[in-house]
This record gives C-alpha cells, structure tokens and sequence, in this order.
C-alpha cells in the first residue's frame, strides 16, 4: 500500500463498496548515531539516537553495548529514560589500551533495534614503576624505594630487595621484603595505588635492586634501578713515638715500633694506647689529633688522614753514694 510507514499503525479504509481492513505492522524501535566521549583506561561515556520507538510504540529500555569482536553481543547495559532522543550514559570495566566496538540499542516488545557499530580504543594504563633513591650508599645506608601506577592494586602487594644477580621466583633469593600496604600510601584509596617505602641497605658492598611482585605472588610488576653499596673510605691513620726508644704506640692494627699506619675506615673510632719501653721511661703527653697526658687517647669519627705523635722522656734519678 503506497505511502505506509512501517513505524507507525496504519489505518486504511478502502473506497471498494463493503470492503475494509486495518493495517497494523510490529516494529522494533529505530537506533542511530552511536557516540563516544570522555574516554579513559577502563572506561568511556557512550550514547546513540532512539529515532522511533517502532510499534507498539512503548520501549523498555534503551542503552549501549560493548565489546572486544565486532558486532559487540555483550556487556549490554540500559541508560536512563524510555522516549526518543539523544542519551549518554558512563560505562566501566573496559580494558586499557584495547580496541573496544560499541553500539546503541533500544527495545519494545517486538524486538530490539541497535544502530551502527563504531569503535574507539581506551588509554593505555600508565607503566607500573618503581625507583630507589639514593642509588649509591654507604653500608647498611637507607634508600627511599617508590612505586606508582599499579592498575589493581591489593593490600598484599610486595616489594623485594635483591642482589642484581639474583633470579626473581622461588625458592626466595631475596633479602629483604615488604607489603606495600604497610608503606606510605599516597594514592588510591583502601589499597595503594602509589606510595614509598624505607629500606636500610645491606652491609656487604655491591649491586643491588627492587622488585615490586602483585598480590602475594611471583608475578612481577617492575623492577627499579640499581642502587650501589660501596665499599666504606679508608683513611690513613700514622702514628710515631718520640724518640722511638722510649716507648711505643699500640691501637687497632697498630704497634709502633714496628707497625706505625693503618688504614680505618671513615666514621671509625679508634683507641691508642702509650706504652712506655721500661721504667726508665715515662709518657709526657700526646700530640698532633691527640692531646693531653692520659695514656689513651680516643679518636672519634676519622674523617681525614691523621697523624699522631706520643712523647717519652727518662726519668730523673739521684745518684747517692753511701
């Protein structure tokens, strides 16, 4: 029948003398215009236009689906409002970096009408990363290890302090560890996100790193740069009697006499010792970094070379003939 539209009932009553009928087709509803905005990691604002609501001209809902294969067959979700026209609403739970098909659809009783596909990719999340600063320190010296951007973050998600050497996984060869739970959040809510943590570094010199492990398991997220342990300073510590006859100078590494230098690592503390060569001599006093007459003397945190000097002198004796 010329002109009839198949959106809407139709009622024609033909001129034939005593013949009549009525039109009434069922039509699902029309759908155009997929829309797409405000798109992030997981999740994106989705929206189409319900042009006709078909026959009968009643909807029950109207909304979006989504997916990863074209045509999207799932992940159907209603919006707000059952009339024609223009509707958005937020969807979640989208995969990042990824491909994702959409359309909009709405439904009467006859059926389901959808519109065109069309796609969009969500973000790329953020690389998980974790750093150590500073990267080179001193024996048992103390770092500040940060972590970001964990997508799914979980309370008992792990941080582990390794010899660069060492393989991830069991059996553990790691020599140090902690829950980032228990460390300084800083984003994210019931579970960090992000935050840092404190370490205080091994006292063997050599290479070490972190690495961040998610929920309890082996399964690595990242690994930090190297920090270094170095080898502790040395500085030279050179003492001498005077005169060298009349005594000598004891301490760690040291008796001069003979051993006059020894090298003592930077911060070190060392105790030196007078020690007259007989009763003929006596101790008179201390000099260069030490000073005073007590028979010890305490260096406290060597921090440069240094020279010591410990004096003797004989005795005063009277002579008396009987």
């Amino acid at each position: 029948i010329s002109g009839a539209s198949r959106n809407t009932f139709a009622h024609w009553t033909a001129w034939t003398p005593g013949v009549s009928f009525n039109l009434n087709v069922p039509v699902a509803p029309t759908v155009t215009s997929p829309t797409v905005s405000g798109i992030t990691t997981t999740g994106a604002t989705l929206g189409a236009n319900v042009t006709s609501l078909g026959n009968p001209a009643s909807i029950t809902a109207r909304g979006t689906c989504w997916g990863a294969a074209n045509p999207p067959l799932t992940n159907c979700s209603a919006a707000s409002g059952l009339t024609t026209g223009v509707f958005t609403h937020a969807r979640t739970l989208m995969p990042s970096g990824s491909t994702i098909y959409y359309r909009g659809y709405a439904t009467n009783s006859t059926g389901t009408g959808y519109s065109p596909v069309s796609s969009f990719t969500t973000t790329a999340a953020p690389a998980v990363t974790i750093s150590a600063s500073p990267a080179s320190v001193s024996p048992s010296g103390g770092v500040t290890v940060t972590y970001s951007n964990i997508a799914t973050p979980s309370n008992t998600d792990w941080i582990a302090l390794y010899t660069t050497a060492a393989p991830s996984g069991a059996p553990a060869q790691y020599l140090n560890w902690v829950f980032t739970s228990s460390c300084t959040q800083t984003a994210g809510g019931s579970s960090p996100v992000s935050g840092n943590c404190s370490f205080t570094m091994p006292a063997t010199p050599g290479s070490y790193n972190f690495r961040l492990f998610s929920n309890n398991s082996w399964s690595q997220l990242a690994t930090s740069n190297t920090v270094t342990v170095n080898a502790p300073a040395t500085y030279l510590l050179t003492v001498a009697a005077n005169p060298g006859p009349g005594g000598r100078i004891t301490g760690v590494g040291i008796d001069c006499g003979g051993d006059c230098s020894e090298n003592v690592s930077a911060g070190s503390n060392v105790t030196l010792t007078a020690v007259p060569a007989s009763s003929y001599w006596r101790f008179t006093g201390w000099g260069g970094a030490c000073s005073g007459t007590s028979m010890t003397c305490n260096l406290l945190n060597v921090n440069a070379n240094t020279n010591v000097t410990a004096t003797f002198v004989p005795r005063a004796f009277i002579y008396k003939e009987f």
